[in-house]
């Protein structure tokens, strides 16, 4: 795949700054390729992890698997058939294939299946997995009664002929990586979970089952993020379509779940790649903003995220730059045109555009393909007819009479 002269550019600028910060923006308007800077991105990341050992492995996180399917093979530098890796954050506890040599390694997350535990009981998978869990190293095999409750809490919405395939056939031949189901158990234990089970042995109601469900996908995604996630690079694509994931706090100033994830999941000096055309709203209204909708508020929790780690001072710099910037606008002489260039309004317009380019970049179509902005054999000429010129002065003078 060939990338266009500004795409280059964008990845040569996106590689230097990631190396120096982990966190950058590629805001290219819609049309303009972000997916294969990306791939880009990754080509270029890959050359340099060559030497070690282990394989490159790609975290693509977007609003929903179809997506996810449709970008899978535009990201595959591999040149060979790549399936995907993972496709939720609990079935990394699973042992990776023994056939399966890819020093190249893609898996693909959404936020809603990956990130939110407390609100769902699971596939029928990971509610195996759970039973395999605690069947193997909990409860005994010849315990009839507790095996029979255990696997009814655990088979959800699912058939019996159905789940006793996930529970006999799959788990026989699924084996998970070395030392996990261990650390789940000390989890396990350590937030009483041993204990609820016990009590919904005696008390088997709906409602605790359900309960319980989404307490041990929590705890198993939390283990699998303090010692089974790694990645190479992680890329969020339309994140403004899950913004939750990058907000400080929520609409009702408490840390959604989903942030909550994110901030396990991000900690550290993690590469992360952002796309959108659209990362915030460029204008709100005066009601979007009584109702907590603010576009300036969206653009400051955006920087605030691609700052991440770095020093106080950057936003500090960016603050007082826009104000000198807003303050030397107004004071421009429009009917001057040469005032246009006055130093501290230049010199602050240039400062502060450098400083934004430290973590966002944006190509406008415009640009790169030479389209003038309004195109003359578009506009249709529309002439004023007399009756409407007629009401437009009559509204006039009601307006200037009142």
């Amino acid at each position: 795949m060939i990338l266009k002269d500004f795409q280059k550019a964008t990845v040569k600028h996106v590689i230097e700054k990631l190396n120096d910060n982990n966190r950058f923006l590629v805001a290219d308007e819609v049309g303009l390729g972000k997916t294969i800077i990306a791939r880009g991105v990754i080509e270029e990341l890959y050359k340099e992890h060559r030497k070690k050992s282990k394989p490159f492995h790609v975290i693509y996180i977007c609003s929903n698997q179809v997506l996810a399917q449709q970008n899978i093979s535009k990201l595959n530098i591999s040149g060979s058939d790549l399936h995907d890796a993972y496709s939720r954050l609990f079935l990394m506890v699973k042992k990776k294939q023994s056939n399966d040599q890819s020093d190249f390694i893609i898996s693909t997350l959404t936020p809603n299946t990956s990130f939110r535990m407390k609100k769902s009981k699971g596939t029928a998978e990971e509610r195996a997995i759970l039973y395999k869990i605690l069947r193997e190293n909990v409860y005994k095999p010849g315990d009839r009664k507790v095996s029979g409750r255990l696997k009814k809490l655990l088979q959800g919405d699912c058939e019996d002929s159905w789940y006793n395939w996930w529970t006999d056939g799959y788990i026989k031949t699924t084996e998970l990586k070395k030392g996990v189901e261990n650390k789940i158990i000390r989890e396990f234990k350590k937030r009483g979970l041993l204990s609820d089970l016990e009590l919904y042995f005696n008390d088997d109601s709906s409602e605790r089952a359900v309960d319980l469900i989404m307490k041990m996908r929590s705890m198993v995604t939390s283990v699998v993020i303090d010692h089974y996630l790694s990645a190479d690079l992680f890329i969020l694509d339309e994140f403004q379509r899950f913004n939750d994931l990058i907000k400080v706090n929520g609409d009702d100033g408490e840390k959604s779940e989903i942030k909550e994830t994110a901030e396990k999941i991000f900690k550290g000096n993690k590469k992360i790649l952002l796309l959108s055309a659209t990362p915030f709203k460029q204008y709100t209204t005066q009601w979007e903003i009584e109702n907590t909708e603010d576009h300036f508020t969206e653009f400051n929790e955006v920087l605030s995220f691609l700052v991440n780690n770095r020093d106080d001072t950057y936003l500090a710099k960016i603050s007082e730059k826009r104000k000198q910037y807003i303050s030397s606008l107004q004071n421009i002489q429009w009917d001057n045109p040469g005032s246009i260039t006055d130093e501290i309004f230049q010199n602050s317009k240039d400062f502060l555009a450098s400083l934004y380019l430290e973590g966002i970049s944006r190509t406008e179509r415009a640009i790169v393909e030479e389209i003038p902005l309004v195109s003359e054999s578009s506009i249709k000429k529309i002439y004023p007819k007399s009756e409407g010129l007629k009401k437009i002065v009559s509204s006039l003078r009601f307006l200037n009479e009142n």
